[in-house]
This record gives structure tokens, C-alpha cells and sequence, in this order.
């Protein structure tokens, strides 16, 4: 409903976000972000095909190692010396080679890094929970629990972590000839499931009304003028609202996997979000006009006033089948654009920041990990 209310008449908020984003500077802050993510920026696909491609989702690099892919002689001799050789092009030797100028690790190291790591999952887990969509997974995985697609153990259980009915009855049939002398233990209390479901189900009725909330605060919000007394309230009431929606996240205490399902969601908004924005950016460079002369250009034409589109025309120096087809192009990418702030209630702007600084968290993750599995490597070198 919130959706098409913004198809029918463009938000202040957008357009505001439209207008700060003229020059080219917020534009390059997205390609950097589809980059971070993995996303390559020259790609014209639609949106639609970028979102379901697989290979738009985030691949991890990883740098480490295996100890077998080492031979005797290059972990005995990491120079190359016994092999006679001053200098080499191997790239095991090569990585050997700069190994071992790193640094063994000593204890204040560890707890250095494991600060580090700690740090970024703790920026990653701020950002999820206080991110609207956070509240969109929840309620969805109330409706897989009422449809059946979802199982209460997917809430708060990793999958290996709890073994099926199947895999616990062969393993008590296994077990069974074993335990001839020795009594079998007593059973684990069972998990009354409705239970559990009933009390994540009361939690949820809170959320719900929470994201209503949020959803009702955001469309003041956005409506509002800019810079008014109105704005100002709303702002400070939403960063509130969105705090409290980090601590009902919190209290949840669901399986890490849905903070990923809630990340890879994010990232999929964003993503959608550039695709607008590249849009517009290519109009732009076409026409050699900034947005807020798109925009006005747009807003003022109209088939049913002639003398208006002509006017528009001679203005933009296009032919009238252009103009029409500039018009279209403009109206999509804004659609585009509102689109993803309905369903992030976030502006476009506030959530690209978002998701900017949930990578910066899972970047600063990542680079510690390296660290520490190369601190690692280069004390089974130096053996």
C-alpha cells in the first residue's frame, strides 16, 4: 500500500535524495560499493537479471594456504637456496619468501586481532539490527512457521547443530551394542517446540506494531519539508524507534544464518539502487543536464499540454520522440529508486551509508582473520 502511495506522487524525501545526489560524487560512492561487493559497475544488464544471478552475490576471497601444498624442501628452505636458485618466479616460494619477514604472534597479538574481529562483528550486527529489513525477516519467518516451511529449530539453531529424529535414532541404534556394561545416559529433556513458537510468536506481535511505527514515522518524514521543525522531530523520533528495533533483534537471539539472509537481502536492495542511480547518471551525460533540471523537465511535461511539451522540448534541445522516451527512462529509475526505500523504509542515501558501513564491518572481519591465519602459517614456517 505504502509502495504504490509513492508511485502516485513522488516523495520530498527522494527527490531530495535525487537532488544531493546531481553531481557524480554519490554515484562514484555507489560504484565503490558495488565493488566492494563484488559488482561490476560496466554491466548494463537490468536489475532483475543482476538480482537473480548467482554470481552477484559476495564471494569471499580467501588468501590462506593448505599446508600440503608445500613440499619438504621449501618449508625446510623458504630462500630457495637448496634448490640452487637466488631468485624464483614459484609462487609458493615467492609467498614463503614474504612470510617470513611477518612477525611471529605473540599473546598480545592474538588479543589485538581478536579485538579487531570482534569489533567488525559487533559494526556488522549494529547495522543489521537496526536496519528496517531486519523486522521484515522476522515477520516472514513467522508466516514460514505458520505455512510450515519453516521449522522453530531454523530459528535458533545452526543446522548441524541439532541432529534429526532420523540421524538421533540411528545413532542411539549404533550405540545400542556398545553400551553392554556401561548404563546409557538419560535422555535430554525434549523441546516443547509450540512452546518456544508461542513466545517468538508474542515477540513478533511487538515487532509488527514496532515496524508499523517505524513505517508511519518514515512517511512523515519523508513528506516533510526539508530542514523544518517537522523534519526534525521526525528525524529524532525514527532514530529512536530504529534503536529500539536493535534492542526487540537483540532479544530475539535468532541463528547467525539470518543475520546472512538479512545482509544478502540488503545487498540486493543496494544493488537495485545503483542500478537507478546509473540510470540517471547516463541521462545525464547524454543530455548534459543535472538532475534537478531532469527532474523539473519531467514534472512539467505532460501529452495533454502541448504548449508545455514543446517548451520542454526546446529547452532540452530534443526532438519530441526523445523527450518522450527521456521521460520514461527518468520515471523508472525514480520508481526504482522509491522502491527500495519502501521496502527499506530508509532513505536512499541513509541506506546506501548503511550498507557502506556493514561492509566496512565484514572488510574489517576478513582482514583480521587473514592476519591471524598468516601470523599462523608463518610459525608453521618457521618450524
Amino acid at each position: 500500500m505504502a509502495a504504490a502511495k509513492a508511485e502516485e506522487t513522488p516523495s520530498k524525501k527522494s527527490e531530495q535524495f535525487e537532488t544531493d545526489s546531481s553531481d557524480d560524487s554519490d554515484g562514484e560512492d555507489l560504484d565503490d560499493l558495488l565493488s566492494a561487493l563484488g559488482d561490476d559497475d560496466s554491466d548494463d544488464s537490468d536489475s532483475d537479471s543482476e538480482l537473480g544471478d548467482d554470481e552477484s552475490e559476495e564471494q569471499p576471497t580467501d588468501s590462506r594456504l593448505r599446508i600440503q601444498d608445500f613440499d619438504s624442501d621449501s618449508i625446510a628452505d623458504p630462500t630457495g637456496a637448496a634448490a640452487g636458485v637466488g631468485k624464483t618466479n614459484d609462487p609458493v616460494r615467492m609467498y614463503l619468501r614474504e612470510m617470513g619477514g611477518v612477525s611471529l604472534l605473540t599473546r598480545e597479538g592474538e588479543v589485538v586481532i581478536a579485538k579487531r574481529i570482534e569489533e567488525g562483528q559487533l559494526e556488522v550486527q549494529r547495522e543489521v539490527d537496526r536496519a528496517p529489513m531486519a523486522l521484515n525477516h522476522v515477520l516472514d519467518l513467522q508466516e514460514g512457521l505458520k505455512e510450515g516451511t519453516r521449522r522453530v529449530r531454523d530459528l535458533f539453531e545452526e543446522e548441524s547443530d541439532t541432529p534429526s529424529n532420523e540421524e538421533e535414532e540411528e545413532s542411539e541404534n549404533e550405540e545400542e551394542g556398545e553400551e553392554t556394561e556401561e548404563e546409557a545416559p538419560p535422555p535430554a529433556p525434549a523441546v516443547d517446540e509450540e512452546e518456544i513458537k508461542k513466545k517468538f510468536f508474542k515477540k513478533v506481535t511487538a515487532i509488527k506494531k514496532l515496524r508499523k511505527n517505524i513505517e508511519d514515522v518514515f512517511e512523515t518524514l519523508r513528506s516533510a519539508e526539508r530542514g523544518s521543525k517537522a523534519e526534525q522531530e521526525a528525524s529524532k523520533k525514527y532514530d529512536r524507534l530504529r534503536d529500539k528495533a536493535q534492542e526487540k533483534m537483540a532479544d530475539l537471539g535468532l541463528a547467525p544464518k539470518h543475520t546472512d539472509e538479512i545482509i544478502a537481502n540488503m545487498k540486493q536492495a543496494v544493488r537495485s539502487l545503483a542500478e537507478g542511480d546509473r540510470v540517471l547518471r547516463r541521462i545525464q551525460e547524454e543530455t548534459g543536464r543535472t538532475r534537478d533540471e531532469l527532474f523539473a523537465a519531467v514534472d512539467e511535461i505532460s501529452e495533454e499540454d502541448q504548449v508545455a511539451f514543446k517548451r520542454v522540448c526546446r529547452r532540452l534541445k530534443v526532438r519530441a520522440n526523445e523527450l518522450r522516451d527521456l521521460k520514461e527512462r527518468v520515471d523508472e529509475s525514480r520508481a526504482k529508486i522509491r522502491a527500495v526505500e519502501e521496502l527499506t523504509l530508509m532513505t536512499a542515501d541513509e541506506f546506501a551509508r548503511t550498507v557502506q558501513s556493514l561492509v566496512h564491518g565484514e572488510e574489517k572481519v576478513r582482514n583480521a582473520k587473514r592476519e591471524l591465519v598468516e601470523a599462523n602459517l608463518r610459525l608453521v614456517v618457521s618450524l
